[in-house]
C-alpha cells in the first residue's frame, strides 16, 4: 500500500500489525520476533503519520520504535540486528524532529550517528555496506543543514553527500534505488538551494 501511494491504507495495515504484535507481547514479553515486528510497525507508522500531516504523531511513532529497539538491546546487547534497528530509529527520530521544526536537534543526532559510521567504515575499508551506511544519512543531513543554517552550509553539505556516494559508486557501484532515492534528490536539493 505504501509504495502504491495508498498511505491511509498503509497506515491502517501498519496499525493492525502493531496491535497484533502488542497483543502477542502481552503474552510473551521477551519474544524477539514480536518485538522486531513491533519495531517495524512503529517505524512505518512514523512515516505514514507524517505523510498524512500528523507531524507530532510521526515523531511519537519514531520514538516508540526506538523504545522497542532498546528493549531488544537490553535483552541482548550483542544483537547486531537490534543495534541496526536502533540506528534506523535514531535516524527516523532525526527526520521527524526536522520536519517538526527542530533542525538543530535533528542535526545533532545525525552528526553523532555519522561519527560512528565513519569510524566503522575507516576500520573496515573493504566493507561496502559500511561505506554505504556513511552515505545514506548525508542527504537528510544536507536538508537539515539547509533548514538550520542556510544556503552556503547547505550547499557544502550537498557536495559532501555527493562525494560520499561517489566513493561508494567508484568502489562498489550503486543500485538504481540509490540513484533515484539519493543522488537524484541531492540534485533537486542543490537546484532548489541554487548550489553551483
Amino acid at each position: 500500500y505504501y509504495y502504491l501511494k495508498r498511505i491511509e491504507d498503509a497506515q491502517a495495515a501498519y496499525q493492525r500489525g502493531a496491535d497484533h504484535f502488542e497483543a502477542g507481547i502481552a503474552k510473551a514479553l521477551l519474544n524477539r520476533r514480536l518485538l522486531t515486528g513491533l519495531h517495524y510497525a512503529h517505524y512505518s507508522l512514523s512515516s505514514t503519520r507524517a505523510d498524512l500531516g500528523d507531524l507530532p504523531g510521526g515523531l511519537r511513532e519514531a520514538e516508540l520504535s526506538m523504545e522497542t529497539a532498546r528493549q531488544l538491546l537490553a535483552w541482548d546487547p550483542t544483537d547486531r540486528l537490534a543495534q541496526r534497528l536502533a540506528d534506523v530509529s535514531q535516524g527516523q527520530i532525526a527526520l521527524m524532529l526536522n520536519i517538526n521544526g527542530r533542525p538543530e536537534e535533528a542535526l545533532a543526532i545525525v552528526e553523532q550517528q555519522l561519527e560512528g559510521y565513519r569510524a566503522f567504515a575507516a576500520a573496515n575499508p573493504q566493507d561496502g555496506d559500511a561505506a554505504r551506511r556513511v552515505a545514506v544519512p548525508m542527504r537528510g543531513r544536507a536538508e537539515m543543514i539547509f533548514d538550520a543554517r542556510g544556503r552556503e552550509p547547505g550547499c557544502k553539505a550537498v557536495a559532501e553527500a555527493k562525494a560520499a556516494w561517489k566513493a561508494v559508486e567508484d568502489k562498489w557501484g550503486l543500485s538504481d534505488f540509490d540513484r533515484t532515492n539519493d543522488l537524484a534528490l541531492l540534485d533537486e536539493l542543490a537546484a532548489k538551494g541554487r548550489c553551483r
